[in-house]
């Protein structure tokens, strides 16, 4: 510490479970010298980053992802313009750089239910929201949500989810289903 403030001398980004600021616990997510609220905690001097929680704060911090920290890593983002967010590529796998929409969820009908079927990754269990939506139209998504089934659980390997709709919400034999991730 300089001063009463965190001096971190390296370039890397330090994974923490916890941090605790000014008598505070933080949200998980990316802090240092130039965070918006917490930036002060810091010496100016510092070059590393403290990464509070793993998961998707890790997840976009990842070289492996391409991503530039508070350029293009948001989960709301879309760097490779596919039409796949940030949040939804780590939850499904992707690498956000490359276009790679064979990730996305497939269909089929089964047994009077639509069937999304879709690998999610170990990491984005405990970070995200996920849940099927289904619609008529494409554009009202209001309707009860479905809570995705886990159907195998591959060990360190993404697990295998599935959302079943019942078909006899179809109207005029038209029924979309999508799968919506948030984080809290």
């Amino acid at each position: 510490a300089s001063g009463g403030q965190i001096e971190l001398t390296h370039t890397a980004n330090d994974v923490v479970g916890s941090l605790v600021l000014g008598g505070v616990t933080v949200p998980n997510g990316v802090y240092g010298p130039t965070h918006p609220t917490y930036g002060s905690y810091f010496a100016a001097t510092s070059t590393g980053k403290l990464v509070v929680g793993g998961g998707y704060a890790t997840w976009q911090l990842d070289v492996a992802n391409g991503l530039t920290a508070g350029v293009n890593d948001g989960p709301s983002q879309d760097p490779d313009f596919d039409g796949v967010s940030n949040l939804l590529e780590y939850v499904l796998g992707g690498k956000p750089m490359l276009s790679n929409t064979g990730i996305l969820p497939t269909s089929s009908i089964s047994g009077g239910m639509l069937v999304l079927t879709y690998k999610r990754s170990d990491e984005s269990e405990l970070d995200t929201v996920q849940v099927g939506q289904w619609s008529v139209n494409l554009s009202n998504w209001g309707n009860p949500a479905v809570t995705p089934t886990l159907v195998n659980e591959n060990g360190a390997n993404p697990d295998d989810m599935m959302i079943q709709i019942p078909i006899t919400n179809a109207v005029d034999g038209k029924l979309f289903g999508l799968l919506n991730v948030t984080k809290p």
